[in-house]
């Protein structure tokens, strides 16, 4: 039995038979088979689709749900998952979540926000309309002003918790206890164990981080991935595109190292501060391009400068306004809200790639510089001169 596009035509004069809903995965397959409606970010609506052989509900068929709501029993309410109102024509099966069809058509694609409010705003007579896709959830006690939060499920133990407004997506997430003022906060999901932490605000992405516990202040702070035992951590701010990383600080393109303060650039490295483009480092400050070194201070390619050098290059390099990202993270998100940002996809850049942005005219710059050490610069970059 098989699955094809079919043309406009091979419909003409069939009726509607059901409007309703489906939700696809982000690269355009079901939760069964190796079919695929189409390429990773492919507009499919107004495309057709049909089946050969008997439709049978759960079994084959084009399945799809009246009540969009239905949906979230067979996928996960995800940022990139793929939202579709579909129509379905001839025949059809269905029972109270689903409904199967050997025709369907894909009319309109939503996002993940766009379509909770398709869910909120469609007519149920049960007094479900306008509650916002919470479900299977244990354990919700003393827990006030939860106000304009969607898609909270599958999510246990949500205890003595106040004033979590504004929050989406906030899926598998377990433990979350004595936590005041989550607000504004998207995609916060298969997170455990984030208990008396408070203002916690305007942070998205923040995805499978376990044990962030006593945690406050962390603010702003974008794409923080994989990153875990962060315990009794403040002040944490600012920070974006931090990955495997602790304790960082208004710092950018900071990979696999530990407290990291007002620096761009920092990979594999301990107790970094007010530096650009080291590598392999521990307890330095105030450091351009350095590698494996430790304890200094006003270095440059590993060699002594004094503090009015040190500013000058630092200076100059900032101007340039680069930053080595070490994932893919920026990319994925392009203009994309946080929550949508499809982090499957989500992977590491090795330092070559990391630095292969750099302008030209910048790296002419460092090249020129009398401290430049050419074996330094490709330890740290990856990038022969």
């Amino acid at each position: 039995m098989n699955t094809y596009k079919i043309d406009k035509k091979e419909i003409e004069g069939m009726n509607i038979t059901e409007t309703g809903y489906k939700v696809l995965h982000y690269d355009l397959k079901g939760n069964y088979g190796d079919f695929r409606y189409g390429d990773v970010d492919e507009n499919i609506c107004g495309n057709i689709y049909k089946v050969d052989g008997d439709i049978n509900l759960c079994n084959w068929g084009l399945h799809s749900s009246k009540d969009p709501a239905n949906v979230f029993n067979f996928y996960e309410p995800l940022g990139y998952n793929r939202y579709f109102k579909v129509n379905s024509y001839g025949d059809i099966l269905h029972n109270d979540e689903k409904t199967v069809a050997s025709v369907i058509e894909f009319v309109d694609e939503y996002n993940l926000m766009e379509f909770l409010e398709i869910i909120k705003e469609y007519p149920r007579s049960n007094g479900v309309n306008k509650s916002n896709g919470v479900s299977w959830s244990n354990g919700v006690s003393w827990s006030n002003g939860v106000n304009k939060s969607n898609g909270i499920n599958w999510s246990d133990g949500v205890n003595k918790s106040n004033g979590v407004n504004k929050s989406n997506g906030v899926n598998k997430s377990y433990g979350i206890n004595w936590s005041d003022g989550i607000n504004w906060s998207d995609g916060v999901s298969e997170s455990n164990g984030v208990s008396e932490s408070n203002g916690v605000n305007k942070s998205n992405g923040i995805n499978w981080s376990y044990g962030v516990n006593k945690s406050n202040g962390v603010n702003k702070s974008y794409g923080i991935n994989w990153s875990n035992g962060v315990n009794k951590s403040n002040g944490i701010n600012w920070s974006n595109g931090v990955n495997k990383s602790y304790g960082i600080n208004w710092s950018y393109g900071v990979n696999k190292s530990n407290g990291v303060s007002r620096s761009n650039g920092v990979s594999w490295s301990d107790g970094v501060s007010e530096s650009y483009g080291v590598s392999g480092c521990k307890s330095i400050k105030q450091c351009i391009f350095c590698y494996d070194i430790e304890c200094v201070k006003h270095h440059i390619f590993n060699k002594q400068v004094s503090q009015n050098r040190f500013e000058e290059v630092y200076n100059a390099i900032m101007n340039y306004q680069f930053v080595p990202y070490y994932t893919n993270i920026y990319d994925l998100k392009g203009n994309l809200e946080w929550y949508r940002v499809n982090l499957p996809l989500l992977f590491e850049y090795d330092k070559k790639q990391a630095w292969s942005k750099m302008p030209r005219e910048m790296i002419d710059y460092i090249i020129g510089l009398q401290e430049f050490d050419k074996d330094i610069f490709y330890d740290i970059t990856g990038i022969k001169v």
